[in-house]
């Protein structure tokens, strides 16, 4: 059985996600060398404490120590698995998902998120049904102050913010231990919302997934930028000072854009994803810059910007990527950096942001031979054909969903009839696999 899905292990609380599946994923992970150092944080969501005590016992039971600093976002465990120089990092968290999910994510030493090959090796040790008991149980050891590293280190790498007027929606989530402490040692003039500590409203109707209240708030505020991030704070959604919300392929222009002006930028290349706009690509060739893409996931992202040396990654959804200091997606600090060029530039947001993308239109088709379908040649052959239709002004992407029998589809396209045709062409030879 697969537990690993595109971002970690995750799901429904007492579901897909149980007591006996953090146990194992704990004892597991432990199990793949002697006296491992584990770093371990989670976000506010209700069933935290459940399943940290769950992997914990796992864990210790093998042998491995832990270090865990309480609630914290997702990158602040990247950061400091590397800074303490563990051997792994473990977040308890669902991410973006609603309040009754709750999930695991890895990094390895080096703050990246674990490879396929670590992956399996933890998977084939919850198949296992006698548990790692080692001669030395590990301990746990409760240090939240070990927060302060990562916030020193996100306020070292931003100039003071002289009252900029920030609006700060932090999901009911990780954020809160961080964020607004962040901004205001900055100087920045903060205004926070949505900053419950009840787990049990985490992402609701809130944060990056739902940043609407934001832009109201930003534009009530008189606000010069507003950011809102999801329940673990890897991900951030820009609004301008107008009220306008920011994607991530929004963001990723604006970083290239401003690292070249500022002299910052040393590579010939950004990485998206294949979800990323079509049209970022003729604006990137402007900067004389390339888009390379990757799978979705920003874990693909990362090593994408590792193996060709690059310096700004992300995706659509948010996960951006500053690789000159992170390993993983952070939403805060990446919002620090845009704080920085706001400064810098002395020019409202709404003035350089990149806004004429090409419209995405996107379908789920069921199907109970999703991999048969995208692999055959007769449903490539139909995705060919429509990507000539196109004419080289617009994109055509399929894709086998991991975790439903779905085939995904996104078509990327000026002309809305010609993507009903597309859309028919598509599903009929899904139909005929």
């Amino acid at each position: 059985m697969i537990y690993f899905g595109t971002d970690g292990i995750r799901g429904t609380v007492g579901e897909e996600i149980t007591q006996e599946i953090a146990f194992r994923c704990g004892n597991s992970l432990a199990s793949l060398k002697p006296n491992l150092k584990i770093v371990i944080a989670t976000d506010t969501r209700t069933s935290a404490d459940f399943l940290f005590s769950s992997f914990a016992s796992g864990a210790t039971m093998a042998g491995a120590d832990l270090i865990f600093v309480g609630v914290a976002p997702t990158p602040v465990v990247s950061f400091l698995t590397q800074s303490l120089k563990a051997d792994f990092g473990v977040m308890i968290t669902a991410s973006h998902n609603p309040p009754c999910d709750n999930g695991i994510k890895i990094f390895n030493d080096i703050g990246e998120k674990i490879d396929l090959k670590t992956q399996a090796l933890i998977e084939r040790g919850f198949a296992k049904q006698k548990m790692v008991k080692a001669l030395k149980l590990g301990k746990i050891t409760y240090k939240p102050k070990l927060i302060n590293k990562y916030i020193n280190f996100v306020t070292k790498n931003c100039p003071k913010l002289d009252k900029l007027k920030v609006v700060l929606d932090l999901s009911n989530g990780a954020s809160s231990k961080t964020a607004y402490k962040i901004f205001k040692n900055l100087d920045a003039n903060v205004i926070k919302i949505n900053f419950s500590k009840n787990g049990r409203v985490v992402n609701k109707n809130c944060g990056a997934l739902h940043p609407e209240g934001l832009a109201k708030e930003v534009v009530k505020q008189k606000a010069d930028v507003g950011f809102a991030f999801d329940g673990d704070a890897d991900r951030v959604v820009m609004v301008d000072e107008l009220g306008n919300i920011c994607n991530g392929d929004q963001i990723l222009i604006y970083l290239a854009k401003m690292f070249k002006k500022y002299n910052l930028l040393q590579t010939k290349a950004v990485v998206g994803t294949i979800l990323s706009n079509f049209a970022i690509e003729k604006e990137l060739e402007k900067l004389n810059l390339q888009l390379v893409r990757t799978d979705v996931g920003d874990h693909n992202v990362e090593r994408e910007l590792s193996n060709q040396k690059l310096q700004i990654g992300g995706e659509q959804a948010g996960h951006i990527i500053l690789f000159d200091y992170e390993r993983t997606g952070d939403g805060v600090f990446c919002a620090t950096q845009i704080c920085k060029f706001l400064k810098l530039s002395k020019t409202p947001l709404s003035k350089n942001l990149f806004t004429k993308f090409v419209p995405q239109y996107s379908k789920n088709l069921k199907t109970e031979k999703k991999f048969e379908v995208v692999n055959s040649l007769q449903f490539k052959n139909a995705v060919y054909e429509c990507e000539n239709l196109l004419n080289k002004k617009g994109r055509v992407i399929t894709r086998a969903s991991g975790t439903e029998n779905l085939v995904r589809i996104m078509i990327e396209s000026d002309d809305e009839k010609l993507v009903k045709l597309i859309f028919e062409k598509l599903e009929k030879a899904i139909s005929e696999v």
